[in-house]
């Protein structure tokens, strides 16, 4: 844990018992990876004859799947350290070499050690009020608001084609509770309504929350989108960099922007929220990005863009963003970026206009 800020730091314990059973995931290399950004941008591209023509999930295995001699590194390594051959598995798209070890199996082959995290305690849901008219939005913003600011009258035409999904990531975690406290508020009839929960999918090849895993994804079609979380310039907690690269709080020295992972990460689209001055003047498409953008652009007749960055920045997408020049983004001691006119590292791109967004959008292949 050496670098983690005091006040966030989770007590650790050994991982007991020894014997205890650990399923071990091994990624082979793979052949392609230097060719990925091409390959994402000739289909991600809207100035690209080859605009939209998604890969198969099939391609994308077969055209990143490691060799053969790839796994003959790895099996030999195994066996010899006391793993028998008929506990290694190979995964169905080749990408991964599996077994199931026991903790002191791991320590030895890893030469490492393994130690439990204790759960940190989760913040209680808020109960959600509703607030009627555009005067109240500064104060709490609810899916009325929203829809007016963003000009979003829409009806979904492909609805049953698009699948929405959300990751757990770090210290976020999937409360049911905090679904119902919304659907009270919003749709009553669904409360007790549960999503479907799963594993991530590693049928691309790589490790779900890596970088490579996401542009491998986008190539067959899928939009991430990461809300940033406002933490400014620094990262979760008021994590930031000190001088010597260390990750501390700004309160222990941190002057040094963070970087959020996984918005840093090119092949999503990270979003964040923009504050609403008492008593400014509000138009529509105020509110920073809808977070449905993913599930809403596949539209009657076109097909699902992928990665979604190529094109908000192609001159198809051009002044369909409201630009917001007033306010910065403070963390790590320092006031961070200060928004101005055009794009700027504060805001971004600015706030998305729906109705732009969607006649821009009906014009691309």
């Amino acid at each position: 844990m050496k670098g983690t800020p005091k006040s966030v730091r989770p007590p650790v314990a050994p991982l007991h018992p020894a014997d205890a059973t650990l399923p071990l995931s091994i990624a082979l290399v793979q052949p392609n990876l230097h060719s990925l950004d091409d390959y994402l941008l000739e289909i991600a591209d809207p100035e690209s004859p080859n605009y939209g023509k998604l890969w198969t999930p099939e391609k994308v295995v077969e055209t990143f799947r490691p060799s053969k001699e790839s796994v003959d590194v790895v099996h030999p390594w195994l066996t010899t350290d006391g793993i028998h051959p008929q506990r290694i598995q190979i995964s169905e798209n080749g990408a991964f070499v599996r077994e199931n070890v026991s903790i002191a199996e791991a320590e030895r082959l890893l030469e490492t050690e393994y130690f439990t995290r204790t759960t940190l305690a989760k913040r209680p849901a808020a109960g959600v009020k509703r607030r009627a008219g555009l005067k109240e939005s500064f104060k709490q913003i609810t899916l009325d608001c929203v829809r007016q600011h963003y000009g979003f009258d829409y009806n979904i035409v492909t609805g049953a084609q698009n699948t929405v999904g959300v990751m757990e990531l770090g210290r976020e975690h999937y409360n049911g509770n905090d679904l119902d406290v919304f659907f009270k508020s919003y749709a009553p009839d669904q409360v007790g309504d549960r999503p479907r929960l799963m594993d991530p999918p590693t049928s691309f090849s790589q490790p779900s929350t890596s970088n490579t895993a996401k542009t491998l994804r986008a190539l067959a079609g899928m939009t991430f989108v990461y809300a940033s979380g406002g933490d400014g310039v620094s990262a979760f907690s008021d994590q930031c960099l000190s001088s010597n690269g260390t990750v501390v709080s700004s309160g222990d020295g941190g002057n040094r922007f963070f970087p959020n992972f996984p918005g840093s990460c090119p092949y999503l689209t990270a979003v964040d929220a923009t504050e609403i001055k008492p008593d400014a003047s509000i138009s529509p498409s105020y509110i920073l990005h809808n977070l449905n953008q993913a599930a809403e652009f596949t539209f009657a007749g076109k097909s699902p863009v992928g990665w979604i960055n190529p094109a908000l920045y192609a001159s198809t997408f051009a002044n369909i963003f409201n630009d917001i020049t007033d306010g910065n983004n403070p963390g790590c001691g320092t006031q961070g970026f200060t928004a101005s006119p055009g794009w700027d590292p504060v805001t971004g791109l600015g706030t998305m206009n729906f109705p732009r967004m969607l006649s821009r959008s009906m014009t691309l292949p």
